[in-house]
């Protein structure tokens, strides 16, 4: 499944808004499969369905469902999807605006090797204050401590 989920990738984004789930037979039938492959665990697809929803790629648009997918995802150490975490509580898309949690991802996804990670959090940062960054730094340490144990 994980060499397929590029070619899933490009195929969804071809699908456009215009092509959500139900619209038509082959969508549902090409979306099953990835849908199943995340109900099952597997991170990248459920960073992928996480995609879908937040995008409206295949599936209508919805940042609740969104969300849920990419923090399962980010909790299974799925880097893209932690940072998308991030760009969500920054932009409050689903969840309240949270500058710290904001942060937080950010920072685990950079130290996870995300390649613009750091300078999403470097932006975040300057919108807050000392103690805010402290405290998402704890908590991001926190959690890689956790994830690596």
């Amino acid at each position: 499944m994980k060499c397929l989920i590029p070619i899933i990738i490009i195929v969804v984004a071809s699908l456009g808004p215009s092509h959500r789930l139900g619209a038509t037979e082959d969508a549902n039938d090409f979306i099953g499969p990835v849908l199943a492959a995340a109900d099952s665990g597997n991170a990248t697809a459920q960073a992928l369905v996480g995609t879908m929803y937040y995008y409206g790629y295949g599936l209508n648009q919805d940042y609740k469902k969104a969300f849920f997918w990419y923090k399962l995802a980010a909790e299974f150490g799925e880097v893209s999807a932690q940072a998308t975490l991030g760009r969500m509580y920054y932009l409050g898309h689903a969840v309240r605006q949270d500058l710290v949690q904001a942060h937080k991802w950010y920072d685990i996804a950079s130290i996870n090797g995300h390649e613009d990670a750091g300078s999403y959090r470097h932006r975040v940062s300057e919108k807050m204050s000392h103690d805010q960054i402290i405290e998402a730094q704890e908590l991001a340490a926190s959690w890689i401590y956790k994830f690596k144990n």
